[in-house]
C-alpha cells in the first residue's frame, strides 16, 4: 500500500505546503481561517483569493472540513 503525503498551497501566496501547516513559513500568512481574527485585516481581494484557494481545495475533496470551515469563515 502506498501512502501519498497530501499537500496545499498557500492562500494567499500561493506556496506549496504540508496540510498540517498552519502559518505558510514564507509569507507567514495564516492557511486555514480558524477564527475572525485570522482575517479582520484582510482586504476584499485578499479574501477573495483565500476563498479562491479553499473551493480549489474542497474542489479536489468535498471531504476537507478545514476548507470547508475557512471558506464559510470568509463569507461571515
Amino acid at each position: 500500500m502506498q501512502v501519498v503525503a497530501k499537500r496545499i498551497e498557500c492562500p494567499n501566496c500561493g506556496a506549496d505546503l504540508n496540510i498540517t501547516d498552519t502559518k505558510c513559513r514564507y509569507c507567514k500568512s495564516a492557511v486555514t481561517i480558524t477564527s475572525m481574527a485570522d482575517i479582520d485585516a484582510f482586504s476584499m481581494p485578499q479574501i477573495n483569493k483565500y476563498i479562491g484557494s479553499y473551493n480549489r481545495r474542497l474542489a479536489a475533496d468535498a471531504t476537507d472540513g478545514q476548507a470547508a470551515m475557512s471558506v464559510g469563515m470568509c463569507f461571515l
